[in-house]
């Protein structure tokens, strides 16, 4: 009825922009100020440059009151408040709220339930400071982290009151473009497999952390290990015995003297390249050029190493950098049902310190089959 439900003017509700392309609201409850609490983004009728995340609260559920925007926000928006750990995983005792753009880009800030501010988390001569978004000294890229970067991962949503406190992720994985190679599909792409947030911080400033959730334990077959393993130079062919292709693979690099090193797995190669310190992996959608090209992301070594954390299934890939500070994802066509893990080192010998690859029972066989069943 176009807003006139929760008020009589919907233009106070939704903005200039109207009420036909805004959208995305997730509400929650604020304890502190007894109020329900909702973002929701004001698409000013999808005029990218002037879109916002509009911030209501409501003490009835039926009327509510914009009391907020926060500029230059794009669909899907997401927020919650979160406990900070530091290096070792321990509570610092301090608690910070997340502001997500579909997962795709967050800020972290305090939130009083009248006004959340931003952290300058970008910004590395001062990382800890706040800024509001009306003061003139505000700069986006100060304060907004990206996670992502390349279309794939995209409407990330959080599980409201999660047991034990925990913030559980599930994304939509959409590559771009990939509808017009699914004719009669009834359905657009798949969702990630879960990831748990964690918020820490790293003496340099504070970053949010995407793993996979611990669950996926439960699916685990076949265990496969390997230990400072010195890659030749070319390809190292399938080091593991593997026999399924759907695989958790837990692997960090020491760069060493190699100039570029990484992996292949059903056809798709995921590459480091050290002159550049960035990540290739997968093809990212151009529409501009309407083309494919390469994606990578910046991901600077620690101590000349790097960690991945690659989920493989049937028709994606899943990768948490470093923590999952950085997440890419893709679906895939593979065109052989071979079951290979290649290494790749160039121009010099990487070293594998560590690498860690679970295989994976089928997860539907996982969940429907009774435990009394299984050895039968």
């Amino acid at each position: 009825d176009g807003g006139k439900t929760w008020v009589k003017d919907p233009s106070l509700l939704l903005g200039d922009g109207g009420f036909k392309n805004d959208r995305d609201g997730k509400v929650f409850w604020h304890e502190p100020t007894k109020n329900w609490i909702m973002i929701w983004h004001l698409s000013q009728n999808n005029d990218r440059p002037k879109t916002a995340f509009g911030l209501y609260r409501s003490k009835d559920f039926k009327k509510w009151e914009l009391f907020q925007t926060i500029p230059g926000m794009w669909e899907c928006p997401d927020m919650f408040e979160m406990d900070v750990v530091d290096k070792n995983g321990k509570k610092t005792g301090k608690k910070y709220w997340i502001v997500s753009r579909g997962g795709v880009e967050y800020f972290i800030g305090t939130f009083d339930g009248n006004e959340f501010v931003p952290m300058t988390a970008n910004n590395p001569n001062d990382a800890y400071k706040f800024v509001r978004f009306s003061d003139n000294r505000y700069h986006q890229p100060d304060c907004l982290r990206r996670v992502t970067w390349k279309g794939g991962y995209y409407a990330a949503q959080t599980f409201a009151n999660a047991p034990d406190g925990r913030h559980i992720q599930v994304s939509w994985l959409n590559d771009g473009k990939v509808l017009d190679h699914s004719p009669g599909s009834p359905f657009e792409c798949l969702l990630s497999f879960p990831v748990e947030l964690t918020l820490r911080d790293t003496g340099e400033g504070l970053v949010l952390e995407h793993m996979p959730v611990k669950e996926i334990e439960k699916i685990y077959s076949q265990k496969h290990e390997i230990k400072n393993l010195v890659l030749k130079e070319g390809v190292t062919e399938n080091p593991l015995p593997l026999k399924s292709a759907l695989l958790d693979i837990d692997v960090t690099f020491d760069a060493a003297n190699a100039k570029e090193f990484g992996l292949e797995v059903l056809g798709e190669k995921i590459v480091y390249k050290v002159k550049d310190q960035r990540l290739f992996a997968f093809r990212a959608y151009d529409d501009k050029k309407d083309e494919w090209r390469d994606s990578s992301t910046l991901a600077p070594l620690k101590n000349g190493k790097i960690s991945l954390r690659i989920l493989v299934d049937r028709s994606s890939i899943e990768i948490s950098i470093n923590n999952g500070v950085y997440r890419t994802t893709a679906l895939i066509y593979p065109q052989t049902d071979e079951v290979k893990l290649n290494f790749i080192s160039e121009g010099g010998r990487a070293k594998i310190e560590k690498l860690v690859v679970n295989e994976i029972e089928c997860e539907q066989a996982s969940a429907n089959t009774p435990d009394k069943y299984r050895e039968q």
